[in-house]
């Protein structure tokens, strides 16, 4: 058993959008984990909230994930994306 700590970060799409605001909470997680054990879930519980009606965006979100015991550094990250549309 080890700890596993995962971060979370965004980046808005177009960049320097700042009527979207994301809050994280929080932004990293930590938990124990089992070398070589797949099925392990970090769960983030994310706010996303918009300062301007019709204002439009996309959050890419990245997941990374850092151990002691690190044998596969090709999965280490995962990114996803979310289309936003403030009303």
């Amino acid at each position: 058993m080890q700890d596993a700590t995962v971060t979370l970060s965004w980046e808005m799409i177009p960049t320097g959008l700042v009527n979207i605001i994301v809050s994280p909470d929080p932004a990293s997680i930590t938990q124990p984990v089992t070398p070589g054990k797949g099925g392990t879930r970090f769960k983030f519980n994310t706010d996303i909230s918009c300062n301007q009606s019709a204002t439009q965006g996309t959050i890419k979100w990245t997941a990374t994930i850092n151990a002691q015991e690190n044998r596969e550094s090709f999965n280490d990250e995962v990114t996803a994306t979310t289309n936003v549309t403030c009303r």
